[in-house]
């Protein structure tokens, strides 16, 4: 989608770089993602780590005028120096570096950079954008930042294995010794689970190895609600997450505008029997919060409302995991 975005930006802007849209340095409510803006066409890199040292400097946007998708940056060395602080991005022994966030018109995306020695000018550094490395995996809604894809994830944090279960005695088992387990909505293989992540029983969720991936976590009941009521309140909530259209979603998909990149799709469930039940139909997602001894909330939107909500169910259940940033 960047790509696209900054071939559209060259059509609408021609080729004038004060036009495009570009990277300035994060400030301290920006999570220290950098961000594009349209000011004088360059990145500043507010700390870059080689050899030990910190350097500031600004990357020029450049332009291949024979091959508009390849995305150069160029150096300005009269930027260059010594970084006074900032978020650092590593820099690699043969010159690539990873920007791990940058924000483009509400999307938030992390890229390599891989040096280029630019034959027509031997004396300039210039780097070259990796389309390979685009990464678009999450989105930032008020002043939270989300996964824009449910979990996919078959190991805990520390690498032990989160039990694969695919049949329905054995799942409903995992209730009586409070094991973590999980599977792909009714055991389709990798097919279901590239589109609607896995489904994970509470007991994984809840484990102390953690699922979540390093500097994310389950959200909270709280943290859905806080997300709810920024969106304006739980009767239309659902409506402004929920994937619009129905290609996943079974029709009406009523208040679906997806008007916040949140992507909510509809994954369906496993009952604590085993049983699959209402893909296409109902995005069910668990929370971190307890309830009792049985269950804990999680949270439901449906093809027919655009209403989202918590309630709560029982901890043997399978249901969707979305992650927010800690």
């Amino acid at each position: 989608m960047l790509k696209k975005l900054m071939v559209v930006s060259l059509m609408i802007f021609g080729l004038v770089f004060s036009g495009y849209p570009v990277f300035a340095a994060a400030g301290p409510d920006t999570d220290s993602c950098l961000n594009m803006i349209s000011d004088d066409g360059s990145m500043l890199i507010p700390c870059a780590n080689y050899g030990g040292v910190g350097y500031e400097f600004k990357l020029y946007y450049f332009i291949n005028p024979f091959d508009p998708q390849m995305i150069f940056w160029k150096m300005d060395l009269n930027s260059f120096k010594l970084s006074t602080g900032g978020s650092c991005i590593d820099v690699k022994s043969d010159l690539s570096m990873t920007i791990p966030c940058a924000s483009f018109m509400g999307e938030r995306y992390g890229f390599k950079l891989n040096f280029y020695k630019n034959p027509s000018d031997p004396n300039g550094f210039y780097w070259l954008t990796d389309w390979e490395s685009l990464t678009n995996e999450e989105v930032k809604i008020g002043n939270q930042i989300w996964m824009k894809k449910n979990l996919e994830i078959e190991r805990y944090r520390n690498g032990d294995l989160i039990p694969q279960i695919t049949d329905s005695t054995e799942w409903n088992q995992m209730s009586f010794t409070m094991t973590g387990a999980w599977c792909y909505y009714n055991n389709d293989l990798p097919t279901m689970g590239a589109i609607y992540g896995k489904l994970y029983n509470w007991y994984a969720v809840n484990d102390s190895r953690g699922i979540a991936p390093v500097g994310w976590h389950v959200a909270s009941q709280n943290e859905w609600e806080v997300l709810f009521d920024y969106l304006g309140g739980d009767d239309v909530a659902g409506g402004k997450l929920k994937e619009a259209g129905a290609n996943h979603w079974v029709a009406p998909n009523t208040g679906a505008t997806n008007v916040t990149g949140f992507s909510a799709l509809p994954g369906g469930l496993r009952s604590y029997n085993g049983s699959f039940l209402n893909a296409g139909l109902w995005g069910t997602w668990w929370t971190s919060t307890d309830g009792d001894e049985y269950s804990a909330k999680l949270v439901g939107m449906f093809n027919e409302y655009s209403y989202a909500g918590v309630t709560a169910d029982r901890k043997a259940k399978g249901f969707s995991v979305r992650c927010i940033k800690d």
